[in-house]
């Protein structure tokens, strides 16, 4: 009981400074909201720094490469290709999902083919949708950087070369 009237008694007493000075009342605001900026910055830069180690020490990314899905952080004969699609569209079983080939474990741009292997991979290990290989039917829609539109099936593949991709 005590400890709440003399907390009012505070709160009461601090008003009526501030009523009587405005001014003192914006600076100590002033000062709460750059101290809590402040602790604000420098959390936001720990975290970042804790998440960069940790990112560097544990990260593995996927590559498909010929065929396979390799995971190492110091393959060095990885070859990146230059193309670029603005949307890939895989649809299966009457749903849709967005393709995005390169991630923050993993980079399918490299220079290759992406079939029915790759899609069925993608689908069951990055997307985590049940697909049975042997009943894989789907369709792609492909927007590539020039806004061409293809569809495809599993029975066509992208070949993705340095500079540019076939469907074959």
């Amino acid at each position: 009981m005590i400890f709440i009237t003399g907390t009012s008694l505070i709160f009461v007493a601090t008003c009526f400074k501030f009523y009587f000075d405005p001014d003192s009342l914006y600076k100590l605001l002033y000062g709460i909201i750059y101290c809590f900026s402040v602790c604000q910055i420098k959390c936001n830069k720990v975290i970042a720094f804790l998440n960069k180690s940790n990112a560097t020490s544990k990260k593995q990314i996927q590559y498909y490469i010929n065929g396979k899905i390799q995971e190492d952080v110091n393959i060095t004969d990885v070859k990146e290709t230059n193309v670029k699609f603005i949307a890939l569209t895989f649809s299966y079983n009457g749903d849709k999902y967005p393709i995005h080939l390169k991630g923050d474990n993993y980079n399918f741009y490299t220079i290759g083919v992406l079939d029915n292997k790759f899609f069925h991979y993608y689908l069951t290990n990055i997307l985590y949708v049940n697909a049975p290989f042997d009943s894989f039917i789907y369709e792609l829609e492909i927007i590539d950087n020039e806004v061409n539109i293809h569809i495809i099936n599993e029975t066509k593949s992208i070949v993705l070369n340095e500079d540019g991709y076939q469907i074959v």
